[in-house]
């Protein structure tokens, strides 16, 4: 296994509430049970929202919806896609089409499925295409067509298929991944990159032959003897023919659970830069699930939102993967699965909240560009400035951390167990600080050190004879 490095993050909060003037956040009830938004949109009239849900007091079978809001979230029209007797289920394979219109690709019966809809929600023609079970994501090719990737659970497989512009299949292949969840298109079209359980491939756009699949490294996400796991949940293309990996990282410790947002950035030869952990806690038996991620190319930055314990919480990060700002949405429920991405001069996000009565659909709208683009070019140095050595050590450490306010932090040696063997307390004040640790007490040994209270990833550092 590879070994990862991980930097000390310092994360610059910037709070707001869902109550400060011109934020919209409003929850739909789109199905009598459940339902959830997976694709928001904006145009002409304000946003469209697609998802899936239970109809019909029905507890197995679901259906599409396509919900349209005017730009303060209060509902146009509500149309819904599928049949009494079959279910349809979707990823997040929607694709706003030149002249205003739709394509779904999705599943229905344990199918793919197309599914064409025009400007006002109505269908121009659908499709169904067995050998898959649903599609997971579609991307449009520069010479027209379209991939579109779903799972075979018959299989055990990922399966690729290149469609023409009407839906005919020009070619199909299977892979041996598993859970297929998000892909793109190269620049030029030559290739699409795949992410399937924690896996990815870039594969021939022209005959579906393999270039490459690698496995995602595990980043040995771990305190004591527990059990840890991970999950990546999204695959988005940067620049200069990179992209970045979104997911979470657990480790089970049978009486608590330690979790993280989990991030990567990989260029398209499958070469790893760097892979971090941000806000890791102790959420006794709840995730961290970092769910969904956004390139913004004016500031290049990423925006990777997830749930936090049933907080939507959205980072903005840099292309060093440092932290620059946060924000928790301060949706009401339970939330789980939000995506955000950010149309014009607003962040808008969707997802599900999940409540006594079942779970619906969430809309949100920012009141404007709640991130703070201008610090991007004085918090791009960070890197340089967050820092722990030496590293192994001996007799001290020294950690230079940056904060912006003045406050008192713990930092918490950790050992293989898991058990806090030694604290140390620190007055911290705003800007640059170094802090000497002495280390001289404790045993020879691999330790994390870890600071509650600060959103700080845990650093794994050896203590040396």
């Amino acid at each position: 296994m590879k070994k990862q490095h991980f930097l000390l993050l310092v994360l610059f909060p910037l709070f707001l509430s869902a109550q400060n003037t011109g934020i919209i956040q409003k929850n739909y009830p789109v199905s009598n049970g459940y339902d959830v938004g997976r694709a928001v949109f904006p145009g002409a009239s304000g946003y469209t929202l697609f998802g899936y849900g239970f109809q019909n007091n029905s507890t197995s079978l679901q259906d599409l919806f396509m919900l349209q809001v005017d730009p303060l979230g209060n509902q146009l029209s509500l149309k819904y896609y599928g049949t009494a007797t079959t279910s349809e289920s979707m990823g997040r394979g929607v694709l706003q089409m030149p002249d205003g219109g739709w394509l779904l690709a999705a599943g229905s019966a344990n199918q793919g499925y197309l599914l064409r809809l025009n400007s006002a929600g109505m269908e121009l023609w659908s499709k169904k295409i067995p050998g898959v079970a649903y599609f997971s994501d579609i991307a449009p090719l520069p010479e027209g067509g379209y991939i579109v990737v779903g799972p075979s659970p018959a299989l055990g497989a990922l399966v690729a298929m290149r469609l023409s512009d009407n839906g005919e299949i020009v070619w199909k292949n299977n892979y041996p991944a598993s859970s297929p969840k998000r892909m793109y298109i190269t620049q030029g079209g030559g290739a699409f990159l795949v992410l399937a359980g924690n896996s990815v491939s870039k594969i021939r756009t022209s005959n579906g032959l393999t270039i490459w699949n690698k496995v995602i490294d595990d980043p040995n996400y771990k305190f004591g003897e527990g059990y840890s796991f991970f999950a990546v949940n999204d695959l988005v293309p940067t620049a200069n023919g990179q992209f970045v990996l979104a997911g979470n990282v657990y480790s089970d410790q049978v009486t608590t659970l330690y979790s993280a947002y989990y991030a990567a950035l990989w260029d398209e030869s499958g070469q790893v830069h760097w892979t971090n952990f941000y806000n890791d806690k102790n959420t006794g038996f709840d995730y961290s699930e970092g769910f969904s991620c956004t390139y913004l190319p004016n500031s290049k930055n990423i925006l990777f939102a997830g749930a936090e314990s049933g907080n939507s919480k959205v980072y903005r990060l840099n292309l060093q993967g440092i932290v620059l700002d946060s924000l928790d949405l301060g949706i009401t429920g339970y939330n789980v699965t939000p995506i955000m991405h950010k149309f014009g001069g607003y962040y808008v996000a969707t997802g599900g909240t999940l409540a006594a009565q079942g779970m619906n659909t969430f809309f949100y709208r920012s009141a404007g560009n709640i991130f703070r683009d201008e610090d991007a070019a004085d918090l791009a140095t960070l890197e340089d400035k967050v820092l722990l050595y030496p590293n192994p050590a001996r007799q001290t450490v020294v950690a230079e951390l940056q904060v912006s306010t003045e406050q008192t932090v713990r930092a918490q040696w950790i050992d293989a167990l898991g058990r806090v063997v030694q604290e140390n307390s620190m007055l911290l004040t705003p800007g640059l600080n170094q802090v000497m640790m002495d280390i001289a007490p404790l045993a020879p040994g691999a330790y994390w050190l870890a600071f509650p209270g600060l959103p700080i990833a845990p650093v794994k550092v050896l203590i040396s004879n």
